[in-house]
């Protein structure tokens, strides 16, 4: 099946989907259509479709000055890298597909980091503290950075896409709006696996089509005010105020690597636009 067959698939399912609701249907999905939104993925691939990344790379240590010192969890170990991006890269490609992403700083080198020490709810995500976790922003400059063994890094590069938003208008009634959701996430997904299949490692800047993206939101805003979160605690009024806290939060990454749980990185957009990337938090899902 060629991907237009596909994609003519998908629209021939959302015709039959809002059909029993006529006129309220279509309306929604004119609706939904027009909130579609072009989305940064990070790719490990040499597509065609992706553009450079710059210093951007995966494997087993950043690129560093010599002074640079790996974080340490609340045992003292060592924290394992993840990735890093180079900001001025990802800012050149977004200019170069029309995108301009306002919400991250456009130089410097965003570097992750997980330690080993965390938390599970009654549910089984896992949350992580401020301590088994670093996003940091290092403003040096690439030419500054010291080489070391590239056959154990991978590099990133940066493709875009469109995706649908999974939370739709609050003013359409369930069972239209659950559909329209539901399709919502299939829609993205064949985007995301039609693009990149499994070379896709770390990716969704701007999309909310995580299944999971508003309870983890819930998550953060509780973790940031130092209370420990459980489900029951979201529909207890005494916490309202963190469950109205949590849309202020943004998913800025959702990383699927080799090796290494899903991993979702929140932020608020005025923090990441501040640089204060110490206010940012990260899950495994």
């Amino acid at each position: 099946m060629t991907s237009q067959t596909n994609i003519e698939t998908l629209r021939k399912e959302l015709n039959s989907l809002i059909a029993p609701f006529k006129e309220e249907g279509r309306q929604a999905a004119a609706s939904l259509r027009e909130k579609i939104r072009p989305s940064l993925l990070l790719l490990s691939n040499c597509s065609q479709m992706a553009g450079n990344g710059g210093h951007s790379l995966y494997g087993s240590a950043p690129q560093a000055t010599v002074d640079f010192r790996v974080p340490t969890d609340r045992e003292g170990k060592p924290m394992r890298f993840l990735a890093q991006l180079d900001l001025q890269a990802l800012t050149q490609c977004g200019k170069e597909h029309g995108m301009a992403i306002d919400s991250l700083p456009e130089h410097g080198l965003l570097l992750f980091f997980v330690g080993q020490n965390r938390c599970r709810d009654s549910e089984g995500q896992t949350l992580k503290d401020r301590q088994s976790f670093s996003v940091a922003l290092s403003l040096r400059k690439p030419e500054e950075q010291r080489s070391s063994d590239d056959s154990a890094k991978t590099p990133i590069r940066f493709a875009f896409c469109q995706l649908l938003p999974q939370s739709l208008q609050p003013q359409i009634a369930e069972p239209l709006g659950q559909a329209l959701a539901d399709f919502a996430a299939k829609f993205n997904q064949y985007t995301i696996d039609s693009l990149a299949g499994e070379d896709l490692f770390l990716g969704a800047w701007q999309a909310e089509y995580l299944a999971a993206s508003q309870d983890l939101k819930i998550m953060a805003s509780f973790c940031a005010s130092g209370i420990g979160f459980n489900h029951k605690r979201k529909s207890d009024w005494h916490y309202q105020h963190l469950v109205q806290e949590a849309p202020n939060y943004a998913t800025a990454f959702y990383l699927r690597m080799p090796k290494i749980p899903e991993t979702v990185v929140l932020v608020k957009p005025e923090d990441s636009r501040a640089k204060a990337f110490e206010k940012a938090w990260l899950f495994h899902i």
